[in-house]
């Protein structure tokens, strides 16, 4: 058998004290001196020019992600592929090429109303639902004048939060009591309504003043909760979102990415990319357990590169003789190389 994949034998998926120990030998060397703090979060919001992760167009002003492995958005690269030239001409394509805007929102905020702490629906008046009904009950009796609407606004009450989104990826407030934010909630009805949860009728005219008041159905609540602990969060650029995942897998990967800054600092890791790769291993507790024979080329590359770290910290010299090969890069060596045959 090879080192290789010796190598990966050694990686088989932990039982349940395994886990724990590799966990906490994780968790310690994250929490170190030496670890970069912007991937200690949970979410990780990169700067647009991070030397590794870094997303944004190269394009000045453009506010749209660079595309796979491309420095340029996807439509500044398909207008660069179709010109051609050289260096010389790239620069030029970069000096006056028109930078493009974002296309879509990721979310709207709070309601304009003092005080309320329900979502703002995505049009311009910038209301909750609620509020958006009353302010269109209010405009209709204005028959002849015009109601002014910062006056309405001062004399509207606030009402109270949803909550947070039950997705466990989401930390978006909910848009009904049925406790899923306005994106996870159109996904959940694409996705069937699996295990049936729905809202009494008529619910928004009737009680929707006092959420507690209202109590959800379901065909199968057990259902409905493993959907929303498995549902993707909503994509944004520039962040990775760990929210959800089992402790483990998310340690793993927050040591693969410091790994990778660390040891092939010059090959750029893009957001979505990596988003890509928690969202396919969304259920698992640990990334050892990643199918390498069925994903993505791009997704099979830094899940390879990730394992590969995750070597060094988990697997004892004894262990890697046993299987055919040396382990040199250990936490405290100098050889840059993980892995050397024997």
């Amino acid at each position: 058998m090879t080192g290789a994949h010796s190598g990966l034998r050694l990686l088989a998926e932990p039982d349940g004290r395994e886990s724990r120990d590799r966990l906490e030998i994780l968790t310690a060397l994250i929490n170190g001196p030496g670890f970069d703090p912007l991937l200690r979060a949970d979410v990780i919001k990169v700067p647009t020019e991070h030397p590794v992760f870094g997303w944004g167009c190269r394009v000045s002003r453009c506010q749209r992600s660079a595309h796979g492995t491309s420095d340029l958005c996807d439509t500044h690269r398909q207008q660069r592929v179709s010109r051609g030239g050289d260096e010389a001409e790239r620069a030029e394509f970069l000096r006056t090429a028109e930078p493009l805007p974002l296309t879509t929102a990721a979310f709207t905020g709070p309601c304009r109303v003092s005080g309320c702490e329900r979502l703002a629906l995505g049009h311009r008046y910038r209301l909750c639902a609620r509020h958006d009904n009353r302010w269109r009950k209010a405009s209709a009796r204005e028959h002849d004048t015009e109601l002014d609407l910062d006056e309405w606004l001062a004399t509207e009450v606030p009402y109270p939060s949803f909550g947070v989104c039950s997705a466990a990826s989401c930390r978006d407030g909910a848009g009904s009591p049925l406790g899923l934010c306005p994106n996870h909630d159109q996904r959940y009805e694409r996705a069937g309504r699996p295990g049936g949860a729905e809202l009494p009728g008529g619910w928004f005219h009737s009680h929707e003043r006092d959420p507690s008041s209202i109590a959800v159905r379901y065909r199968d609540e057990k259902v409905f909760r493993q959907w929303c602990r498995e549902a993707d969060p909503l994509l944004r650029i520039g962040e990775i979102n760990l929210l959800g995942l089992h402790p483990l897998l998310r340690a793993e990967i927050k040591w693969g990415l410091f790994a990778h800054q660390r040891q092939n600092p010059r090959t750029r890791w893009l957001p979505v990319d990596v988003q890509n790769l928690v969202n396919n291993c969304r259920a698992m507790d640990s990334l050892t357990g990643f199918d390498l024979d069925n994903c993505s080329r791009r997704a099979r590359g830094l899940t390879k590169e990730m394992l590969q770290s995750l070597r060094v910290v988990y697997v004892t010299p004894s262990q890697t003789r046993e299987a055919g090969y040396l382990e040199f890069g250990s936490l405290r060596g100098r050889i840059p190389r993980f892995q050397q045959p024997l």
